[in-house]
C-alpha cells in the first residue's frame, strides 16, 4: 500500500504531461527534471506499462531531443514502443501512439545522420498508419520523407510506387483532418511523381499531371506549387527541344519562386537555364556561365555568405567546372570543380568519397549530382589532353572514371527496384564509352577490358550473386511475395479506382513491399559478403580470362557501341588488341546483314549482295586481327546477330561456321560462375515439350513430337511432355528437376504484354512468370523457337530474353533462336546437335558440328542458305553437358565387377584343385 501510495494519480499525470509537451514557456532542463522525477515513481505503480508510461517515456524521449541529446532521445522512445507493442491489446494501451513515436524515431535517428534507421523507422510508422487505417499526418509525413529519398538516391521507380501511397494516404488526411494541409500533400506526391516520370521518359504522363494541377494551384494561390509546376513543364519543354517555350516556362517560374522567396527553386531555374538550354543545346557558354553564376550567388546566405543548399551548390558548381573546361580554361575548372566536392565536406577527393562508409554515403542527396561531377571532370582532363597532348592526363581521367564506376556501384546497392537500376545503367553509357576511348587512346586494353566488362549484363550478374550469398529459404520467401505483388498489380489493373476493393489491394501491395524490402535488408545486414561481392573491388582481369576461360578457347571477342564508334577489344592466349571503327558503317552493315540473315526470299534472290555485305562486316571487325581457328567466344553489345554465318571468303564459299565453334556471353565475368547443382538433388536426365497444337490458333507444329520421341535415343532417363500435357502448369512445376529441357514450340520477342512469351498447350509463359524457385538442377536448356534469343534491349545490361532469364535463375547455358525458322530445318539440327552433345562434346562445337553435318546431307541447295542453319545459337557457358567419361560411381561399379570376376575365377580355380 506503501509503494501505491507514491505513485502520481494516473489521469493528473496524463494531464500535466500534456501540459509539458503543450507548454512553450518552461525551460527544457527543467522539464526533464520533472520527468525523470516520475519516471522513479511509475516503476512502483500498479498501472505501469500502460499509456501513460508510454507517454512519459515519450515525453522525456522528446525533451532529451531539445537538449540535443540523440542518443537517449532514441533510447527512450524505444521504450515508449516497447511497452506498448508488449501490451498490445490491453485496453489500457492504444496501439495508434506508435504512429507518433515512430515518426519521432525517425526524426532523432535522422539528427544523429542514421538514415537506414531513419528509414526504418519510418516504415514502421506507415505500416503501422496502414494497417490500422488511420492516416494521419506522421504517416503522411514519413511517407513524402520516403519518396524524396527515392528520388535522391535514383530509385526512380520506387518514387513513382511511393508517390501513388503518398497520394492516396493525402486525401484520406484532407477528408478525415485538414483539408488544405491534406490537399498541399496531395500536390507535392504528384510534383514528386513528375519528376521521376521525366527521368523515365514518360513525357506524355508527366505532362497530363502537371496541366491537371495549373487551374487548381491558381485558385487556391498556392504560388510555391505554381513555382514547381513551370519548372517541370520547362524541363518537358526541354527534352521537346523547345527550348523558347523552355525558357518562357523558367521565367513564369522564376517569378512565382521570387515571389514565395524561395531562393532554392530560384537557384535551380538559374541553373538549369544556364547549362541544360544555353550551353547542351544552344552552344552559348558565356551566356551559360552567367546564368550558373547567378545561382551561385542566389544560393548564397546574403548575411553569412555559406550556401543554402549545398547539393544544389555542388550541382552549380560542376557546371561551371564544365562550363570553363569547354572554354579551355582548365585552371579554373579545376577550381570549381574542387569547390564542388568541398560541399559534400572540405577537403573531399574523389577517392575519399568512394572510401565512406555504406551509412555516410547514404546521406548523400541527389545522387546523379555526384555521378555527373565525376563524370564531367574526368571529360575536363581528357579535352585538356587533346589540347595539351600531356599524355599524364590520360592516366588522371582513367582514374576518375574508374572512381565515377564503383560510385555507380553504391548508387546501385541503395536501390531496389529493377527499372531504377536500368535507366542508371543506360544513363552511366557515356561514362564507359569515354573511358574505352581513353583506353583506345592509350592503347591499353587492360583497362579497356575493365571497362568493357562493367558496361554489360552487371545485374544479372548481382542475381547470380544474391542467389549465391542469400539463403535458399530467404530467395524462396522473396519469390513469393514478388508472385504475389505481380498478382496484385494485375488484379489492380482490372478494380474499379472508386470502390474500396481498389483501396484494400493498394494497401496489401504496399505491405507486400514493405516486406519484401525488409526481407532484402535482412540479407544485406545478415551477409557481410554480400556487400562485399556488389561492390567489386578485385575485378576480373585478361590474366583471368587467359588463365581460366582461354584454357579451352581460342578467342574472346567483346564488342561495345558507343554514340559515336564501335569498339572491338579481341583477347587471344598470344595478344590483347584494341580496335575502334565508324559506328555508321558497323550499324548499316550489321542491320542489312540482319535483314538478309533472317529472310529466306531476299537471301535467294541476292545471295551475292549478301556475300559481299557479309564479308565487309567481316573485315571491319577482324581488319588486322589472325583470329585463330577453334572456339571463339563473343560478348555482344546490344542485339545480337550470328557470327557463324560472316562470309570470311568468296572463292571458296568459307563462313565463320567453317572454322570456328561460336557461343555467346553476357560478359566474361559470366563464364567464372559456378553453376554446381545441389549434390543432395537427383536430377533426371532430359525433359522434352512439344505441345503440337495451340488453342489460341497458332500454326500446328507437326513432327515436332515425333523429333522428340528421336532424343530419347541419346538419353538413358527421359520424360517427355507432348500435346495437351505440354502445358505452362507441367513445365513451372517440373523444368528446374531436370538437367537438359528442350522445347519444340512457338515463341514470339514480344507479346501481348511487351514482353517475350512461349506458348504452350493451355496458355503462355510470360518472361516475368519464371521467378527463382530453388536452385535449379538444369545445365541446359533449348529452345527451339522462333526468336527466343530476342527481346527488349537495354542499354548497359543487353537484351532481357528467355535465355537471360533462365540464366538468372542459375541455368548456364542455352541455345536459343534469333529469327523464325523453318520447322524441318530446325528439327534436324536439334537432334544432330543432341547427338553430338551426348558423345561428350561442348556445346558450341556440338552445335557446329550439328550445322556442318546438316548442310553437307541436306536434299536441297536452298537449304544451305544461313536462314536455314545459322538462326540457333549458344548463350553462356559451353561446357560439355554431358561427360562421356565414366563418373565416380561407375568407376567404382566397374572395379566391383572385375574383383568380383577375379574372386569367382579364384574360386572356381582353387575347387578344382
Amino acid at each position: 500500500m506503501f509503494l501505491a501510495g507514491q505513485c502520481p494519480d494516473r489521469d493528473v499525470l496524463w494531464k500535466r504531461l500534456v501540459f509539458l509537451r503543450d507548454s512553450s514557456t518552461a525551460p527544457q532542463a527543467d522539464r526533464l527534471k520533472e520527468l525523470l522525477s516520475f519516471e522513479g515513481k511509475v516503476k512502483d505503480c500498479l498501472y505501469k506499462f500502460d499509456s501513460t508510461h508510454a507517454l512519459l517515456m515519450q515525453r522525456i524521449g522528446a525533451t532529451y531531443f531539445h537538449l540535443a541529446d540523440y542518443g537517449k532521445a532514441i533510447n527512450y522512445t524505444t521504450q515508449a514502443i516497447d511497452i506498448i507493442n508488449s501490451n498490445a491489446g490491453k485496453p489500457s494501451v492504444n496501439i495508434k501512439d506508435n504512429i507518433k513515436n515512430y515518426y519521432n524515431l525517425g526524426w532523432f535517428y535522422d539528427s544523429l545522420g542514421n538514415v537506414i534507421e531513419k528509414f526504418k523507422a519510418y516504415d514502421s510508422c506507415i505500416s503501422m498508419a496502414m494497417r490500422l487505417n488511420s492516416p494521419d499526418l506522421y504517416c503522411v509525413v514519413s511517407l513524402r520523407q520516403k519518396v524524396e529519398h527515392f528520388f535522391d538516391v535514383g530509385d526512380y521507380q520506387g518514387c513513382i510506387n511511393y508517390s501513388k501511397l503518398l497520394e492516396k494516404v493525402s486525401q484520406q488526411y484532407a477528408e478525415r483532418e485538414n483539408r488544405d494541409r491534406g490537399s498541399q500533400y496531395v500536390l507535392a506526391s504528384l510534383s514528386l511523381r513528375v519528376n521521376a516520370l521525366i527521368k523515365f521518359k514518360e513525357y506524355e504522363a508527366a505532362e497530363k499531371i502537371l496541366y491537371d494541377k495549373i487551374d487548381e494551384c491558381r485558385k487556391a494561390g498556392l504560388k510555391g506549387y505554381l513555382c514547381t509546376i513551370y519548372q517541370q513543364l520547362a524541363d518537358l519543354e526541354i527534352r521537346k527541344k523547345d527550348y523558347e517555350k523552355a525558357i518562357l516556362n523558367y521565367d513564369v517560374a522564376f517569378k512565382y519562386a521570387n515571389e514565395v522567396e524561395d531562393s532554392i527553386s530560384s537557384v535551380i531555374i538559374l541553373n538549369n537555364t544556364g547549362y541544360d538550354i544555353f550551353f547542351k543545346n544552344l552552344n552559348q557558354p558565356d551566356k551559360a556561365i552567367a546564368y550558373c553564376r547567378r545561382a551561385l550567388a542566389y544560393n548564397r546566405n546574403k548575411h553569412s555568405g555559406a550556401m543554402l543548399d549545398r547539393f544544389e551548390a555542388l550541382n552549380v558548381l560542376n557546371n561551371l567546372g564544365s562550363l570553363y573546361a569547354s572554354k579551355g580554361r582548365y585552371d579554373s575548372a579545376s577550381i570549381y570543380f574542387q569547390d564542388a566536392l568541398n560541399q559534400i565536406k572540405p577537403g573531399t577527393t574523389e577517392q575519399s568519397l568512394l572510401n565512406s562508409s555504406t551509412e555516410d554515403f547514404s546521406r548523400h542527396k541527389h545522387m546523379h549530382y555526384l555521378s555527373d561531377l565525376l563524370l564531367n571532370k574526368g571529360d575536363a582532363l581528357i579535352q585538356q589532353y587533346r589540347n595539351s597532348g600531356k599524355k599524364t592526363l590520360l592516366n588522371e581521367g582513367i582514374k576518375v572514371y574508374k572512381v565515377a564506376d564503383q560510385l555507380l556501384d553504391k548508387i546501385k546497392y541503395q536501390q531496389t527496384e529493377l527499372q531504377s537500376k536500368l535507366l542508371w545503367r543506360s544513363d552511366s553509357r557515356r561514362l564507359y564509352e569515354h573511358a574505352i576511348d581513353v583506353c583506345f587512346l592509350q592503347n591499353n586494353p587492360t583497362d579497356a577490358f575493365y571497362f568493357f566488362e562493367k558496361s554489360r549484363a552487371v545485374l544479372l550478374q548481382d542475381q547470380l550473386n544474391e542467389q549465391h550469398w542469400s539463403h535458399e529459404k530467404d530467395i524462396h520467401r522473396q519469390t513469393q511475395l514478388e508472385k504475389g505483388i505481380r498478382r496484385l498489380q494485375d488484379e489492380l489493373i482490372s478494380a474499379d479506382k472508386s470502390s474500396s476493393h481498389y483501396s484494400d489491394i493498394q494497401d496489401e501491395i504496399f505491405s507486400n513491399e514493405q516486406e519484401l524490402q525488409r526481407l532484402r535488408d535482412v540479407i544485406k545486414t545478415g551477409n557481410p559478403l554480400y556487400y562485399q561481392n556488389f561492390v567489386e573491388k578485385n575485378f576480373i582481369t585478361i590474366k583471368d580470362v587467359h588463365d581460366k576461360i582461354l584454357n579451352d578457347h581460342q578467342a574472346l571477342v567483346e564488342l561495345f557501341a558507343g554514340d559515336s564508334a564501335i569498339y572491338a577489344l579481341i583477347i587471344t592466349s598470344q595478344t590483347a588488341s584494341l580496335q575502334k571503327f565508324d559506328k555508321d558503317s558497323f550499324d548499316r552493315l550489321s542491320d542489312g546483314y540482319r535483314n538478309f540473315i533472317s529472310n529466306q526470299e531476299l537471301l535467294n534472290t541476292s545471295f551475292d549482295k549478301f556475300t559481299d555485305l557479309s564479308g565487309q562486316l567481316y573485315r571491319l571487325i577482324f581488319k588486322g586481327i589472325d583470329l585463330p581457328e577453334g572456339r571463339i567466344i563473343f560478348s555482344p553489345d546490344g542485339k545480337y546477330f550470328p557470327f557463324e554465318a560472316l562470309v570470311v571468303s568468296r572463292q571458296p564459299l568459307t563462313y565463320f561456321l567453317d572454322n570456328h565453334a561460336v557461343s555467346y556471353t553476357y560478359s566474361a565475368r559470366y563464364l567464372l560462375n559456378n553453376f554446381a547443382v545441389d549434390p543432395t538433388f537427383k536430377s533426371n536426365t532430359f525433359m522434352g515439350f512439344a505441345p503440337v497444337q495451340y488453342e489460341n490458333g497458332l500454326p500446328e507444329l507437326s513432327g515436332s513430337d515425333q523429333s522428340l520421341q528421336r532424343l530419347r535415343n541419346y538419353f538413358s532417363n527421359t520424360t517427355n511432355f507432348i500435346r495437351k500435357d505440354a502445358s505452362k502448369n507441367n513445365f513451372l512445376n517440373e523444368y528446374y528437376k531436370y538437367g537438359i529441357i528442350q522445347l519444340y514450340t512457338h515463341a514470339t520477342d514480344s507479346g501481348v504484354v511487351g514482353e517475350p512469351m512461349i506458348y504452350f498447350s493451355d496458355s503462355v509463359l510470360s518472361l516475368s512468370d519464371l521467378l527463382y524457385e530453388g536452385k535449379p538442377s538444369t545445365r541446359l536448356v533449348v529452345l527451339s523457337a522462333c526468336e527466343t534469343a530476342n527481346g527488349k534491349l537495354y542499354n548497359g545490361e543487353g537484351v532481357f530474353s528467355f535465355s537471360r532469364q533462365f540464366a538468372a535463375l542459375g541455368i548456364p547455358t542455352s541455345v536459343s533462336n534469333l529469327w523464325k525458322v523453318d520447322n524441318r530445318s530446325t528439327y534436324r539440327i536439334t537432334e544432330l546437335f543432341y547427338k553430338y552433345l551426348s558423345r561428350g562434346l561442348p556445346s558450341d562445337v556440338a552445335l557446329q558440328k550439328a550445322k556442318k553435318e546438316f548442310r553437307k546431307t541436306i536434299s536441297s541447295k536452298e537449304q544451305d542458305m544461313p536462314s536455314y542453319w545459322a538462326a540457333s545459337v549458344v548463350i553462356g557457358q559451353s561446357n560439355a553437358v554431358i561427360s562421356e567419361k565414366p563418373s565416380q560411381w561407375q568407376w567404382l561399379a566397374l572395379i566391383g565387377v572385375i574383383l568380383f570376376l577375379f574372386l569367382f575365377l579364384g574360386i572356381k580355380k582353387f575347387r578344382k584343385r
